[in-house]
């Protein structure tokens, strides 16, 4: 009879209740991602890679401010090194910016990416399909396993497996159920404070046990951004997975943008 008393005052996490808590989670961010597609940032990007004597050491940093032509975002190359560019990388950003502009005004009215959409994260070159949060509660089975405080936040703690993939999938289905998640919830506005995503299956660019962590900060009263992102992966194929390389993405310096604004970039010359 002790025991099943213990039993019954442990906490209850069934499925409808995180489900439930999910749901949440996809209509605030519905209503997150209009606000945060107004803003332009500065962005650093740190890569690291494994030395001979096992440590972790930085080996570039280069510098993006992102910002909007023709209604898109854009990453200008604003640094390396933390130094300006060269006359030679400038032309080039140059260039490149004012290619972009004119495929992007031969649409008609562009605007900016957002809704549910599938999020991707750059990975040399490459583009890392994480899926959207909706997909959660179709391609996963998820389960809250607690409570945890976060940089101030109080958060739900969310685990979500990836349920086995079909033939009748699509590539992109497949691509998702590549990574098992982790998710840390604020109980009040029903926002990511922290997302963890950890490679399960070969397939994606990087190895099984690589992970990309997001930290997730409001920055102002009705928006939140990612203000972190660390990817650690592996190149080389062992039974136990370690980190062979490391990539920090820091996003700072938000500002405001009017998104319907037309930024015009003329050639160089012109």
């Amino acid at each position: 009879m002790r025991a099943l008393l213990l039993l019954l005052a442990l906490p209850l996490w069934a499925t409808d209740d995180v489900n439930t808590i999910l749901r949440h989670v996809v209509a605030a961010d519905h209503r997150n991602e209009k606000n945060a597609q107004q803003y332009t940032y500065i962005q650093e990007t740190i890569r690291f890679a494994l030395d001979k004597d096992g440590q972790m050491r930085q080996t570039s940093t280069v510098t993006h401010e992102v910002i909007f032509v023709e209604g898109l975002k854009y990453e200008k190359l604003v640094a390396r090194e933390g130094k300006p560019l060269t006359p030679k990388e400038q032309a080039k950003v140059d260039k490149d910016m004012s290619q972009t502009a004119a495929e992007r005004r031969k649409r008609a009215h562009p605007t900016s990416p957002g809704g549910a959409v599938a999020r991707t994260s750059p990975f040399n070159h490459k583009t890392t399909d994480l899926g959207s949060l909706s997909e959660l509660l179709t391609l996963f089975d998820n389960r809250l396993i607690g409570e945890e405080e976060i940089r101030g936040h109080k958060t739900w703690v969310i685990e979500s497996t990836p349920k086995k993939a079909s033939e009748q999938m699509s590539m992109h289905e497949k691509d998702v159920l590549g990574f098992g998640k982790k998710f840390w919830v604020d109980q009040k506005d029903n926002m990511v404070v922290r997302a963890i995503h950890t490679v399960v299956e070969q397939g994606s660019a990087m190895r099984p046990g690589s992970t990309l962590t997001f930290e997730y900060e409001k920055i102002d009263a009705d928006t939140w951004e990612p203000v972190t992102l660390t990817m650690d992966f592996s190149l080389a194929k062992q039974a136990i997975f370690k980190p062979t390389g490391r990539t920090v993405y820091t996003m700072h310096d938000f500002h405001k943008f009017d998104v319907q604004s037309t930024i015009t970039v003329v050639g160089p010359g012109k």
